[in-house]
């Protein structure tokens, strides 16, 4: 499924620049940041929350201070004629944060994060791997997490806009 590309003024780049950096901030003071009245910046942000730039406005956790410390990522080949119910099983699955539909040699590839290394051995062993139509697991545990973050690319968006 495409989407049709939004185009993003030099302003809204800032914006988005500003939010993304702390979402908490009032919008108040990003107009004053800005430079822009404030009925301009609401009016902005509701244009790029209807345009679908702006999904949400929300916080980042860090899950090991709430007890998950294991995270890690889980490839996954389907069975094509189940692999919707497939998706739509795992979504249910609270551990499984992200799902992503690959290219290549594997279907799927989910992101877990779990309490623990036995806790996640358990999800892919007894959730995943026997799903109907799950055809092969292969599961990675990650390590560390050197970066999260948007903040680069968006301040390289906001630098393309600039530079045309």
């Amino acid at each position: 499924m495409k989407r049709n590309r939004v185009k993003l003024d030099s302003l809204d780049k800032k914006i988005l620049e500003a939010v993304c950096k702390d979402a908490r901030k009032p919008l108040r003071k990003v107009a004053e940041e800005l430079g822009v009245s404030e009925p301009t910046l609401y009016s902005r942000v509701r244009s790029l929350q209807r345009r679908g730039v702006i999904k949400q406005f929300t916080v980042k956790l860090d899950m090991e201070t709430l007890g998950y410390i294991t995270n890690g990522f889980v490839l996954i080949n389907v069975n094509p004629a189940k692999e919707e119910k497939i998706i739509r099983f795992l979504a249910e699955i609270p551990e499984i944060v992200e799902i992503h539909r690959l290219l290549g040699d594997n279907d799927l590839m989910v992101k877990v994060v779990c309490k623990d290394v036995s806790e996640m051995r358990k999800l892919v062993l007894e959730k995943i791997r026997e799903l109907d139509g799950v055809e092969l697991v292969k599961g990675f545990l990650s390590i560390k997490t050197d970066k999260d973050s948007y903040d680069d690319l968006i301040s390289k968006i906001k630098e393309t806009i600039e530079n045309a």
